[in-house]
């Protein structure tokens, strides 16, 4: 049985306005896709079938766009914030409160507006305590970093490493202690524990927050094609 993945998308896309003004982030075209089409392209050839997706900004062109997912080979299910987000620990810890995620079984979690090659089915048996993170180089529009990766145990001493967004979570790790809707600062409140743990991937990772780097993107999967 494959696991449950949950795909962040319920977020405004601010810093890509005014293109998120009509269009919800995810759905930004990318070469003859959109960026989580073809996350759950990924996902399904990795294995995956189950996909939880909160929704809220423009939500109806998600649901609309993607159905229940049998187009892709997958279920999906939605999970509707409106009127307001619930930020990114706050969506998984109303997931699992309501019954969406089971609190017994670890779950895949990946932001959708991430363009990566990252072999996903690698994390289809990754052992987790509280938390496996994915981290990545620091970008340059990152260069400080999120957090240190030290013999795979996730700290807040230096260097640090970026999050890529892509991690595997124990329910115990959001419900235990829960701090903040922001998994960042919720992660990090809990970083000395010895529970959290990861690794660093240097593959092909981009966050795609602006303008400039859509543009990037979008050159290398023209390139790619």
């Amino acid at each position: 049985m494959s696991r449950t993945v949950f795909l962040f998308a319920a977020g405004y896309g601010k810093r890509l306005a005014p293109l998120t003004d009509t269009i919800p982030k995810p759905l930004t075209p990318i070469g003859d896709s959109t960026l989580i089409e073809r996350l759950i392209r990924q996902l399904h050839t990795a294995g995956y079938r189950d996909l939880i997706i909160n929704v809220c900004h423009l939500a109806s062109q998600i649901t609309t766009h993607l159905g229940d997912g049998s187009a892709y080979g997958m279920r999906i299910r939605y999970l509707d914030e409106s009127p307001t987000p619930k930020e990114t620990a706050g969506a998984l810890h109303h997931a699992l409160t309501i019954g969406y995620l089971d609190n017994q079984q670890p779950f895949l979690a990946i932001s959708a507006d991430i363009y990566t090659d990252f072999p996903f089915a690698s994390l289809q048996t990754q052992s987790v305590d509280w938390a496996h993170l994915v981290m990545v180089p620091n970008p340059p529009h990152h260069p400080e970093g999120d957090f240190s990766c030290i013999e795979g145990q996730i700290g807040n001493q230096a260097p640090k490493h970026t999050f890529s967004g892509i991690g595997v979570y124990h329910p115990e790790g959001i419900i235990t202690g829960y701090h903040s809707p922001r998994l960042g600062a919720h992660l990090s409140q809990h970083s000395n524990t010895g529970r959290i743990h990861g690794a660093l991937y240097h593959g092909m990772w981009y966050d795609v927050g602006t303008l400039e780097r859509l543009a990037a993107v979008r050159d290398i999967a023209t390139a790619a094609s």
